[in-house]
């Protein structure tokens, strides 16, 4: 999704670069034009925000990218088997929602580690 508003913001930027470049030619035709001198300056500024519209979208997907070709930006995944122990119908801790009744959850080892220390849920890992 990222990569297809890059393609659509450099696209803009080439449209909005031809555009400018015409209209400067015929400013140069016509130099006293008061209408041809609008023009072209609200062309400069709408290329001016094209490029940072392209910059900002290509920082967004650098970002994106993990730092290591094959690297996965979610971690190391691993398998519990949780339940909640609070006596209420419903427990939530790191974004999950835990129950009376033991449910599998695939998590990464960062939140199965703070699920663990956690002494309202029974944790169990399943291999």
């Amino acid at each position: 999704m990222k990569m297809e508003a890059l393609k659509k913001a450099q696209a803009a930027l080439e449209k909005t670069k031809a555009t400018l470049e015409k209209a400067e030619a015929e400013l140069k035709a016509k130099p006293k034009d008061e209408n041809l001198k609008k023009k072209v300056a609200g062309l400069t500024s709408a290329l001016l925000k094209a490029e940072e519209k392209v910059k900002v979208c290509e920082k967004a997907l650098k970002d994106a990218k993990p730092e290591k070709p094959g690297e996965d930006s979610t971690g190391e995944l691993v398998r519990l088997k949780a339940s909640s122990t609070t006596g209420n119908p419903s427990y939530y801790r790191c974004g999950l929602r835990f129950g009376k009744s033991a449910e599998d959850y695939e998590v990464t080892a960062e939140v199965a580690a703070v699920l663990e220390k956690d002494k309202w849920l029974k944790v169990e890992r399943v291999k």
